[in-house]
């Protein structure tokens, strides 16, 4: 080889060996700005910077042979976006669906980029400083976020820009169209529901030759709409203006260049003059929507629709005259030509058009008809008739829709006869169905719907009809009902207690009818306003309704005694037997008194004192005080020491009385008491988990701070309890007295109190100013332990809790007679099932504790400030510790902590109302839970929270106001 060949190798091989560390640089740099981007956003992955991120995340990267990145691709990531300046090679970047509050400010420098969507974040800025930057980008998709700022003049430079979509934005300005036209590649254009202003202005010579898609909706555009507007858009298909100001007729002019038109929607505007009917020569329109603006003039059957509509909605026009023959519109799917001014005959032919799914003609002025024939519709969904002059009967031929129908609505009409109850029931998907103001009789003929359709119906109105009979126990299936209005009818008797099984029911109206009877307060009826049961002569409430009188209170039965002698004979011969009678009852009653006297002398007997003389102090110690709960005592003494046998005292159980329990079984479901079994220390006595012979599982509470005066008094007023009936209370099932000692036995709650979730899954005792900002990132603090994942119930979970126990505090204060007061309200209180339900615990021992009651009021960090002058008990009193535990779960902070400064009062409503005072109440909220999508929520629930601890108790609200308030703002 010569020397100039040599050189030349030489020179080959350095250049190589300069491109080689000259790439890997390159190639190296990109992979650590990667790393350093994506451990941010997935802070418990780890990569390798020396690996391609094709081979970290291949569904995330695409990359060059040589490694460089081209396109990124991800979602479900949080944060602030990081620098992304060096990925020079960048071609594809899709961050959409992501919680995003920042945008990548160096994306200008990405200059390869011809795809960028940024949708679906929470991201500010001024990004379209950059974007312009972006000259080879095609597709721009920044939908759904909170970017700002005038577009005009943007995209001129963006030649090759086919797609834009900035649509669910706060863009303002005036509409560039001029602008947007000047990229003569735009295809796409979707600017809907942000705050563009002004007309819709062109220039004579703007032209979009390829837009076929304009999507202007929801913003406030006014003035009138170009006549030439096709021209200017020659091959336009979609056609967006809805929900803007525009005004004036739309008189365009169509001709070829509108042929490719297959959807216009000018719903919501403010358009009138005549009906456009140059519209109606687009030949393959498929979709037009004029409805909700002022198009006037009179239909006649020359009119023709084009053959290709599939959907057809003028609804809420000033259209008259008489609807012309629509039979030739084969395809169509949806009709709605509601709230018109259209007369003459029902429209012919209307049963031919097999694919409708939705038909509503409701307000028009029909000449009085028949129900119209709908035999063959069998695909229909939706069908609304309403005011429409319907008279007769329902005819059983409705059934012929049960493959499909969703929605019946027959309401102000004349309609006449029964409910063809039968028919409706075999309406399988039937969630909406409203009859009222029609001239109904009957019985309210619904068993047959109840039955069927149980799983369906969301919404039944009956209103206004001429309906009588009872109603029927089986309304209480309706498990999916949110409206029911059954008033201004002849309804008779009294509301079946089934109707309580509806939990779902949010609107309930029974108003004008002839109920009688107890209004039945539990679950969400104590919601419901006294509206609901007003004009109704006989009905009655436990609780003050305005405008309902009160329930009187039940006399005691008779004894025989009081019974009058006429009740007893009427005649000569009855008299002269009158002593043998009065003879015989006194005497029974006498022998009965005996027999019960001797029946709970010798139960007290066997209760209270051993069955032989063996009277050591150990053995009397045993029955007459807690001795096994003394842990330096062994709880077996109860079985070894004491001559009294464990099997000889019984269990009393309310839900299985043929369970044949005794002492010695709850000794064994417990381990004779033992420590490890011990679950709670209430403020009444230990709670104890008990796990019987067949696996069943019960809470064993004892009541040490409880006593009662002999077994009578006992059973007495643990039987009370039973009283208290409600889905979120513990249940009480049963009860076991050992000596002076009672045992109360409810239903295990798998899940706990809500206290521990809150905060014994964690620890912590920063100063509250720092909680949001640091307590539960920070990974090199000694005084925090942050808490897995899995540990953490979400908002949903927390707003359903405090919605049931809501429910269980108004039930206590409003369903029962007189109002119990729980008086220690409180987290440790709140017990959750498998299901993260809502039990509230001791409730109604307060009331029989008496009068050896723990502190009024409860627990520290619970206590309302007025029980410290008073001393007594309130239901007021119970919505503030209520509202405590609403902080508390929204917070997730202890009502009580040596972090709470003087100056927030000294503890967690004191904390709540600095910071609301501050206007800093977005960070009170829990961060490790609060999503954006759930903070409107949290800071409502935290309001609700803040007027159940006012200071004074006359400001907060009854617990029937805060159920209904919590259920206004459900997640």
């Amino acid at each position: 080889m010569t020397e100039t060949g040599r050189a030349w190798v030489l020179v080959f091989f350095i250049l190589q060996v300069v491109w080689i560390s000259v790439n890997g640089q390159v190639l190296q740099g990109e992979f650590t700005i990667l790393e350093e981007f994506f451990t941010a956003v997935w802070p418990n992955s780890t990569y390798n910077a020396t690996v391609s991120p094709c081979d970290w995340r291949p569904e995330s990267f695409n990359c060059t042979t040589n490694g460089q990145i081209t396109e990124i691709t991800q979602n479900n990531l949080s944060m602030t976006l990081g620098e992304l300046s060096n990925l020079t090679r960048l071609q594809t970047l899709d961050l959409s669906r992501n919680n995003f509050t920042g945008y990548p400010q160096s994306v200008g420098n990405l200059s390869r980029l011809s795809f960028l969507n940024l949708s679906s974040n929470d991201m500010n800025g001024p990004v379209l400083q950059d974007v312009v930057k972006l000259t080879r980008l095609k597709t721009l998709d920044l939908s759904h976020n909170k970017f700002s700022g005038n577009i005009s003049n943007v995209f001129r430079d963006l030649q090759d820009l086919e797609y834009i979509d900035l649509s669910f934005n706060d863009f303002d300005g005036e509409v560039p169209i001029s602008s947007l036209c000047n990229p003569q590649s735009i295809q796409s254009v979707n600017l809907s529901s942000n705050k563009f202003t002004g007309n819709f202005s062109t220039q004579p010579s703007d032209q979009c030759n390829e837009l076929f898609r304009l999507d202007l909706s929801n913003n406030k555009l006014v003035g009138a709409i170009p006549p030439e507007i096709f021209q200017f858009f020659p091959k336009l298909s979609v056609l967006d203006l809805k929900m803007n100001n525009f005004s004036g007729p739309f008189s365009v002019t169509t001709g070829a260049q509108g042929q490719s038109l297959t959807e216009i929607n000018l719903e919501s505007n403010s358009f009138g003059g005549p009906f456009p009917q140059e519209l109606l020569q687009l030949r393959n329109l498929l979709v037009l929507k004029l409805g909700k603006n002022s198009f006037t003039g009179t239909f006649n059957s020359s009119i023709v629709f084009p053959t290709t509509l599939q959907e057809l909605d003028l609804h809420s026009n000033n259209l008259s005259g008489t609807i012309p023959p629509l039979s030739q519109i084969q395809s169509l799917r949806q009709l709605d030509l509601s709230s018109n001014a259209f007369t003459g005959d029902f429209p012919s032919n209307i049963s031919l058009l097999l694919n409708l799914t939705r038909i509503s003609l409701a307000d028009n002025s029909f000449l009085s008809y028949s129900f119209p024939a709908l035999d063959g519709l069998t695909n229909l969904e939706v069908l609304d008739l309403s005011g429409t002059n319907l008279s007769g009967t329902i005819p059983s031929s409705i059934v012929e829709l049960n493959a499909s129908l969703v929605a019946l609505n027959l309401s102000r009409n004349s309609l006449e006869g029964e409910i063809p109850s039968v028919e409706i029931s075999r309406l399988k998907k039937l969630a909406i169905l409203d009859m009222s103001s029609n001239n109904l009789v009957g019985n309210i003929s619904i068993p047959y719907v109840a039955g069927e359709l149980n799983e369906t119906l969301n919404l039944l109105n009956l209103s206004r009809n001429n309906l009588g009979g009872e109603i029927p126990p089986v309304m209480g299936t309706l498990i999916k009902l949110f409206v029911l209005d059954l008033s201004h009818n002849q309804l008779e008797g009294e509301i079946p207690r089934t109707m309580t099984d509806l939990t779902d029911l949010s609107q309930l109206d029974l108003s004008f009818n002839r109920l009688s009877g107890e209004i039945p307060l539990i679950n969400q009826w104590l919601t419901f306003p006294n509206s609901s049961f007003l004009n109704n002569s006989g009905l009655c409430s436990k609780i003050n309704l305005t405008g309902i009188p009160s329930c009187p209170r039940r006399a005691p039965s008779p004894s025989p005694s009081a019974v009058p002698l006429s009740a007893l004979s009427t005649d000569d011969s009855s008299k002269k037997n009158l002593g043998l009678i009065v003879g015989l009852v006194t005497g029974l009653s006498v022998l009965l008194i005996v027999l019960l006297g001797l029946l709970i002398w010798c139960r007290v007997t066997m209760a209270v004192k051993p069955l032989v003389k063996d009277e050591s102090p150990m053995t009397r110690e045993i029955f007459s005080g807690p001795l096994f709960l003394q842990q330096e005592k062994d709880p077996a003494v109860w079985t070894k020491v004491s001559t009294r046998d464990p099997h000889t005292i019984p269990v009393v159980m309310f839900e299985k009385p043929l369970l044949k329990l005794t002492f010695a079984d709850v000794l064994r479901a417990t381990s004779n008491f033992s420590k490890e079994l011990q679950i709670a220390d209430g403020g009444y006595g230990p709670v104890y988990k008990a796990t019987l012979a067949d696996g069943t599982q019960l809470a064993i509470k004892v009541l040490l701070e409880v006593k009662f005066t002999d077994v009578r008094d006992a059973e007495a007023r643990i039987e009370e309890l039973t009283n208290m009936n409600h889905p979120n209370l513990v249940a009480l099932v049963g009860y076991c007295l050992v000596g002076e000692d009672s045992l109360l036995i409810y239903d295990f709650m798998a899940n706990g109190d809500l206290y521990r979730w809150l905060h014994e899954l964690h620890d912590g005792n920063r100063n509250p100013e720092d909680w949001p900002g640091d307590t539960w990132e920070s990974t090199d603090s000694s005084d925090v332990t942050l808490v897995p994942a899995e540990n953490v119930f979400d908002w949903p979970t927390r707003h359903k809790i405090a919605l049931g126990a809501a429910r269980a505090l108004a039930f206590l204060h409003h369903g029962c007679s007189p109002p119990v007061i729980h008086q220690d309200v409180k987290s440790r209180n709140v017990l959750l099932d498998d299901n993260f339900e809502a039990h509230l615990v001791d409730c109604g021992l307060a009331g029989i504790a008496k009068p050896h009651t723990p502190v009024m009021g409860g627990t520290v960090g619970y206590v309302p400030p007025e029980y410290g002058q008073s001393w007594q008990a309130t239901p007021r009193g119970d919505v503030y510790s209520f509202g405590v535990v609403l902080m508390e779960l929204v917070t997730g902070r202890k009502p009580t902590g040596l972090y709470f400064r003087d100056s927030y009062g000294g503890n967690l409503v004191g904390w709540v109302r600095f910071m609301a005072k501050e206007k800093k109440s977005n960070k009170l909220l829990d961060r490790r839970i609060a999503r954006k999508v759930d903070e409107d929520h949290m800071l409502e629930v935290l309001r609700i929270a803040r007027l159940c601890t006012a200071e004074s108790p006359a400001k907060r609200p009854t617990m029937q106001q805060v159920v209904g308030l919590l259920r206004d703002c459900q997640p």
